[in-house]
């Protein structure tokens, strides 16, 4: 019933006839069940449900970055506004929030989502979601940047434990992923079962790949294990935060420490 009054709303408010019911209107409800919905059904990484998440903040800032340039304060963001005007409007806001064009890139991508899901739903018509075109925005491949061995040893070897337990959880594990190839996705989930100490490897099935991997160990990644092992009553093998911008500012904080002061250029693009 909801579907189809909302599918009428969208006729009537692209003619202007009626007034619409503010709570049937605010796609921001609908973005919580949409969101809800895709990260039940889809099992994302950790990173889509990052990027679902700060979308969703996006419009909720888009909305009222419309009223200080203009919009009555009463204004709510609506179906037929997100899927006519409002594509360039929200292209302006992420462009003065100076986000880089590789994250505007995947805004839209998930702007461009919801409104399928509503055309699925009924709210929009899907013929007017499959006409809209991404912005053109030039984007440079970001440079990989490695420690040297050097830098890694001291990593390693670094006494951080005024630092706390979680960083030490945090070193610890990302020295082990230096030395196995482990991706950030199969670390947080790395747990005891798939140590295999009598075969000296670890088994493990990549969340990126679905594919059965074994990986050897060698004496750093062993000797990181039995420190675990002895210490740990948990099935994780890492106590580790599961989102990797929390991960990164705790190994930032430990690389500063160590005053690890190299240069490194990197070259991105915001707008054109």
């Amino acid at each position: 019933m909801i579907e189809k009054l909302s599918a009428t709303i969208f006729v009537d408010y692209k003619n202007k006839n009626i007034n619409m019911n503010e709570k049937i209107d605010n796609v921001m409800i609908l973005w919580e069940t949409f969101q809800d919905m895709s990260i039940k059904r889809s099992g994302l990484k950790q990173s889509s449900i990052q990027t679902f998440e700060t979308t969703r903040k996006s419009l909720m800032k888009f909305r009222l970055w419309l009223i200080s340039n203009g919009k009555d304060k009463n204004f709510v963001l609506s179906y037929y506004y997100l899927t006519h005007e409002g594509i360039d409007d929200f292209y302006e806001f992420l462009i003065s929030e100076k986000l880089k064009n590789t994250t505007i890139h995947k805004r839209f991508i998930y702007y461009k989502k919801f409104l399928y899901w509503l055309g699925d739903k009924g709210y929009i018509v899907n013929g007017v979601v499959r006409k809209i075109e991404e912005p053109r925005l030039q984007t440079i491949q970001k440079k990989v940047v490695y420690l040297t061995i050097e830098e890694l040893q001291a990593f390693y070897r670094a006494d951080i434990s005024n630092e706390g337990r979680i960083a030490e959880e945090v070193r610890d594990s990302f020295v082990f992923a230096c030395f196995t190839g482990l991706r950030f996705s199969d670390l947080i989930k790395f747990n005891w079962d798939e140590v295999e100490f009598k075969e000296n490897r670890i088994a493990f099935v990549s969340q990126k790949t679905s594919h059965l991997t074994y990986v050897e160990l060698n004496n750093v990644s062993k000797n990181i294990l039995f420190k675990h092992f002895k210490s740990k009553s948990s099935h994780l093998v890492f106590d580790i935060p599961k989102y990797t911008i929390t991960y990164n500012k705790i190994l930032k904080r430990i690389a500063r420490k160590l005053r690890f002061m190299r240069i490194i250029e990197q070259t991105q693009y915001s707008g054109t």
